[in-house]
């Protein structure tokens, strides 16, 4: 749509020169996000580099050099560092960038600090995870969303994190938007060959953290064996911490061990191979205590994976009210059975459809191409 003088007009095929500002190029969500969405607008024309200050971390490093998107840096030399600030501001003085995106709480201060020294280029604010549901905020985070002040827009990945932040923030309600993230539907797809499991297996793709919930999801086994019910096989499939970090996996390990089921439980590990293990699951589950917006049930959908899923944050959203799966509180024993009982008794035609309508919904929403889209247009529309 057009403003009153055509200026988004004229702006709408005209290639921008943008900076995207993180911590690193390190394997996390964020970064992942952050280059797929810079290799997609650099495919569309547009000029895009990077300004990191952990340059040490780079394993996104060469997908940005196959679409030669340069990556400037700044080493952070402590926590409460100035250089990076500074160093920040005098690149995007010396450069004429269009505008600067930021993803992550640090390098959302840095950025949005700019405007204190002048720097007048429209500024994108990203927060990329979820405030703990009933609770209250910290005070470091209220002051740092009290820098959003300083951005032209702020994004979140999930409906639920805007909500709140419009209902703590008012003031923030004219420049927040969701836009969710985007999934290599090539990478993600349902093609294999076809499941032959002899029992139902249950596939859980996250850290083995307290956070995550195995301990719970391991009691709800427990109780179906008592109950006398069908117990699925669970494959979790993460990073197992030491235990003087987290002990989620011994204690697991405790409980499967006193009901006599540490032969349905199967620890993958780092898995490299995480669409062909959702492929040949039956379902995808995932009990997360907290989560922003979850990779692991958005790979799923586009696997065309049937998901259990704790209602919280935007999950009720993404299985569609239970088109694509099962919700249930993540912290009642007994709901996580009986959500796992439900699947498990659901007949070949309800799966199938259930699968179907996953990977419909991938595609419709979860599309790279549609999260590059969304942020071509919010880009252009506060430039123009």
């Amino acid at each position: 749509m057009a403003d009153a003088d055509g200026t988004l007009t004229r702006w709408k095929d005209r290639a921008m020169k943008l900076l995207f500002v993180i911590d690193s190029l390190g394997s996390g969500g964020a970064q992942r996000q952050m280059v797929t969405l810079a290799v997609g607008l650099a495919a569309r024309g547009h000029t895009v580099a990077f300004f990191v200050y952990y340059p040490e971390f780079t394993h996104f490093k060469p997908a940005l050099d196959a679409a030669s998107i340069p990556v400037f840096h700044e080493q952070k030399q402590s926590r409460f560092a100035f250089n990076v600030p500074f160093a920040l501001r005098r690149h995007i003085k010396s450069q004429n960038y269009d505008a600067v995106l930021a993803f992550l709480d640090t390098p959302n201060v840095y950025v949005e600090l700019l405007r204190l020294s002048g720097i007048q280029t429209p500024i994108i604010a990203s927060e990329r995870s979820a405030d703990v549901a009933g609770q209250p905020l910290k005070r470091s985070i209220w002051l740092r969303r009290q820098l959003h002040r300083f951005a032209d827009h702020v994004t979140v990945n999930s409906h639920h994190q805007r909500q709140r932040m419009e209902r703590e923030f008012p003031w923030l309600q004219p420049k927040i938007s969701t836009i969710v993230n985007g999934l290599d539907l090539t990478q993600f797809s349902p093609e294999a060959l076809p499941t032959t499991n002899a029992e139902t297996v249950l596939l859980s793709v996250s850290t083995v953290v307290r956070g995550k919930n195995p301990q719970r999801l391991a009691k709800a086994l427990a109780l179906l064996q008592q109950q006398q019910r069908p117990v699925p096989r669970i494959k979790w499939a993460g990073r197992i911490p030491d235990q003087a970090v987290d002990d989620s996996y011994q204690q697991t390990n405790v409980i499967l061990e006193a009901a006599g089921l540490t032969h349905m439980w199967d620890w993958l590990g780092r898995c490299e191979d995480i669409p062909q293990q959702m492929q040949a699951a039956d379902a995808v589950i995932h009990p997360s205590l907290l989560e922003g917006f979850p990779n692991a049930i958005c790979e799923a959908l586009a696997c065309g994976a049937p998901v259990l899923a704790a209602d919280i944050g935007d999950h009720r959203w993404l299985l569609g009210d239970g088109k694509h799966g099962v919700v249930f509180d993540p912290t009642d024993v007994t709901a996580i059975a009986a959500a796992i009982q439900q699947f498990m008794t659901l007949s070949p035609a309800a799966i199938a459809q259930m699968q179907t309508a996953a990977r419909e919904f991938a595609c419709e929403t979860l599309a790279v191409d549609t999260y590059v889209t969304h942020y071509e247009t919010l880009l252009t529309r506060l430039i123009a």
